[in-house]
């Protein structure tokens, strides 16, 4: 008698405890599903807020675009930050065409003429007196080239000299040629020829820097005397 009692006590404890079990569970399921679908909703109202957000865009020399937001000009970089990542990028100035910033507004860094040239294309050489065009560029070296001796007149003369020096240029992979002296030789009934003196830059750094900036700086220091001896002559 005692174990047939024992037994159905044990029964329905048994059967008490499913029931309860049941209970919890299906509980546990009319609060899951609306969480869930709360956090599928959620997740859909951040990614339209993400699209909705108005970017910057960085422009590459090339015409890589970067979707960021631009958070610092620095005088050599600028810093930014991808979309939905914490991390801080920095790129060198001389490496961006220009930035579209969000509100529409435009800002230029550097020509689209700055990219690599090949030898054969000693034409996209630019010849310049501006120390403008080459802000932030590097020094490549020193360049110095003469007129052909055929040449018929001056500007003839000169356009010879320039042709060189943009071809002495491409073969040492520069961009562009700021000119530091123009002389022109050769007076009445004489055949007229071009010296042209300048210095090389690039958007990239040369491998021997020390002797690049040597040169230069014997450069600079023959423009000196020229116009030294010039200032003399006038006297």
């Amino acid at each position: 008698m005692m174990k047939l009692i024992l037994g159905i006590g044990f029964d329905i404890f048994h059967r008490s405890h499913l029931i309860m079990m049941n209970k919890l569970s299906i509980i546990f399921l009319f609060w899951l599903i609306p969480n869930l679908g709360f956090s599928q909703v959620e997740k859909a109202n951040t990614f339209e807020e993400e699209k909705s957000v108005k970017l910057d865009t960085i422009i590459k020399l090339g015409g890589k675009k970067i979707i960021c937001t631009v958070l610092k000009i620095n005088p050599t970089t600028v810093s930014f930050s991808k979309p939905s990542q914490g991390q801080i990028i920095d790129m060198p100035r001389k490496d961006i065409e220009k930035i579209i910033y969000r509100n529409g507004k435009k800002e230029v860094f550097n020509k689209p003429v700055l990219q690599m040239i090949d030898k054969s294309q000693w034409e996209a050489v630019l010849v310049t007196e501006n120390p403008s065009d080459v802000e932030g560029l590097f020094k490549r070296g020193v360049l110095k080239a003469n007129a052909a001796s055929g040449s018929r007149s001056p500007k003839a003369a000169k356009a010879s000299a320039t042709i060189r020096i943009q071809k002495k240029a491409a073969n040492m992979g520069a961009l562009i040629v700021l000119l530091t002296h123009t002389e022109m030789k050769g007076g009445y009934g004489e055949i007229p020829g071009c010296e042209l003196e300048g210095i090389a830059y690039s958007d990239t750094p040369p491998k021997d820097t020390a002797s690049v900036n040597n040169a230069v700086r014997k450069l600079l220091e023959r423009n000196k005397a020229r116009i030294a001896n010039a200032k003399n002559k006038n006297k």
